[in-house]
């Protein structure tokens, strides 16, 4: 199982938002309960997400 950003974040993400969805997953008990995956979905699409602007 795992959880996306696009739905919240859509292409608005960088580091440090990375990081406090992967601190909110392990500090929630959802990787106790099986979630692993973070997936960053931040516009790689349109080429316009934090990563191409880098």
């Amino acid at each position: 199982m795992g959880w996306a950003s696009w739905n919240s974040l859509a292409s608005q993400i960088d580091y440090d938002t990375i990081k406090a969805q992967v601190d909110a997953l392990v500090s929630s008990g959802m990787a106790e309960a099986g979630y692993e995956y973070v997936n960053i979905d931040e516009g790689w699409w349109c080429g316009c997400g934090y990563f191409y602007r880098s």
